[in-house]
C-alpha cells in the first residue's frame, strides 16, 4: 500500500510539474463585486484590488470631485489589471467633475507573498488538498509521511507571516525594485527550504513538535482575533502578530509535553491541521475567507466620521467574509478525518498483528 502511494504521489508531482501554468490563480471583476457593487460604489478613503491584493489608501483630494460623497464603478483595463472612476451623476440633470483616477498614485500595500503563492502557487494548493484528503483516511498510519509534508507547509506559512508583517509595516513595498527582488527569491527560496525542513522533522521529532504546534497555534490565533478586532483600536498590528506568537508557543508547548504519549490525540490533532491544509488550498484557489491583513487595514483606516456605517470596508470585509461556512466545512473535516483515522489505525494493527501471529 505505502509503495503505491508513493508511485502515485510520484506520478500526480510530474503531472502538476508539467501542467503548472495551468494551475494559476487569478481572480476576475465578478469576484471584486462580492465586496463592492460594480457600477455604484461608495469608497470612503480605501480600496481594495483583490486580484493583485493590493490595498489602497486613497487621497481624495487627487480625485478633485465636486460632490461630496462620490460613487465610483471599477473596470478592467486592457492590461488587466482593476481601475476605479467616479460614476457620474445624471438625477435631475446633474452632473459632477471629477479627475481620473490613477491607482498607482495613491499609497498602497500590496501582500506579495500571498498574491505569488496564488499566482504560482496552484500545485502548492493542490498538494494540499490531495494529501490532506489521504491524511484524513490515514494520516496516522503514514506518520512519517505526514510530519515532513506538514513540517515543510509550516514553515511556509511562517514566511508568509513574515512577509506579511514587514508589508503592514512599510518595511516591504511591492512597487520597489528591491523589495520585489527580495520577495521572489525569498517566496521560491522558502518553497524549496520547506522541502528540506520537512525532512529535517522527519528526522527529529522536536521539529516536528514545533511545525504542528506552530500551524495550530496560527489557526486558533487568526481565529481568535477575527472575533477581536472589531473592540481592538490602538496598535492594531503589534495586537494581531503578538496574538498569534502567544497562541503558537502555547501549542507548542503542549507538544512538547504531550509529545506522542496519546495516539487518539495524536490523530485528532492530525486531523485538524489536515483540515486546514485543505482549506488553506481552497481559499488560495477561490477565495472566500477573511484576509486578515485587509480586515486590519481596513479597521486601521476605519474613519469615524463616516455617516452610513453600512458602507464601511470593515463591515463589508466581515460581510462576505464567508467565515461560517468554511467552519462548519472545518469541523466536518476535522470530525471525519478523527473518525477515519482512529478507525483506520484500528483495523490496520489489527492486520499487522494477526500478520505476526501466523508467522
Amino acid at each position: 500500500m505505502g509503495r503505491n502511494f508513493l508511485k502515485y504521489l510520484l506520478i500526480y508531482f510530474i503531472f502538476l510539474i508539467k501542467f503548472n501554468n495551468c494551475l494559476n490563480v487569478s481572480q476576475t471583476i465578478l469576484e471584486q463585486a462580492t465586496y463592492y457593487e460594480t457600477s455604484d460604489s461608495v469608497i470612503y478613503n480605501t480600496f481594495i484590488d483583490f486580484n493583485a491584493l493590493k490595498f489602497y489608501t486613497i487621497d481624495m483630494d487627487k480625485i478633485h470631485h465636486t460632490e461630496a460623497t462620490p460613487r465610483f464603478e471599477f473596470y478592467l483595463q486592457d492590461d488587466g489589471l482593476i481601475n476605479i472612476r467616479c460614476k457620474e451623476k445624471d438625477t435631475n440633470y446633474q452632473r459632477f467633475k471629477c479627475n481620473s483616477i490613477l491607482l498607482n498614485e495613491h499609497k498602497s500595500i500590496t501582500f506579495d507573498y500571498d498574491f505569488l503563492m496564488a499566482r504560482n502557487g496552484g500545485f502548492i494548493c493542490f498538494m494540499l488538498i490531495l494529501y490532506g484528503i489521504f491524511c484524513l483516511f490515514r494520516g496516522y498510519i503514514y506518520y512519517n509521511l505526514t510530519v515532513a509534508f506538514y513540517s515543510g507547509f509550516s514553515l511556509i506559512l511562517l514566511s508568509r507571516e513574515f512577509c506579511e508583517l514587514m508589508e503592514l509595516i512599510e518595511k516591504l513595498d511591492a512597487g520597489d525594485e528591491k523589495s520585489q527582488q527580495f520577495l521572489n527569491a525569498f517566496y521560491f527560496i522558502s518553497v524549496l527550504t520547506s522541502l528540506f525542513y520537512g525532512y529535517t522533522s522527519f528526522l527529529s521529532r522536536y521539529f516536528r513538535y514545533i511545525s504542528f504546534g506552530f500551524i495550530e497555534g496560527l489557526v486558533i490565533g487568526k481565529l481568535f482575533f477575527y472575533f477581536i478586532v472589531k473592540a481592538v483600536i490602538n496598535n492594531i498590528i503589534l495586537k494581531y502578530f503578538l496574538t498569534e506568537l502567544i497562541c503558537s508557543l502555547a501549542f507548542i508547548i503542549c507538544w512538547f509535553f504531550l509529545k506522542n504519549k496519546y495516539k487518539i490525540f495524536t490523530m485528532v490533532n492530525i486531523s485538524l491541521i489536515a483540515s486546514y491544509g485543505i482549506i488553506y488550498g481552497l481559499n488560495v484557489l477561490f477565495g472566500g475567507l477573511p484576509f486578515m491583513p485587509f480586515l486590519i487595514l481596513a479597521k486601521a483606516n476605519q474613519k469615524s466620521s463616516v455617516v452610513d456605517t453600512r458602507e464601511l470596508l470593515f463591515k463589508r470585509l466581515v460581510k462576505h467574509s464567508n467565515l461560517i461556512f468554511y467552519s462548519i466545512m472545518y469541523a466536518i473535516l476535522a470530525l471525519g478525518g478523527s473518525y477515519f483515522n482512529i478507525t483506520n489505525t484500528k483495523i490496520f494493527m489489527e492486520k499487522a498483528r494477526k500478520k505476526i501471529s501466523v508467522y
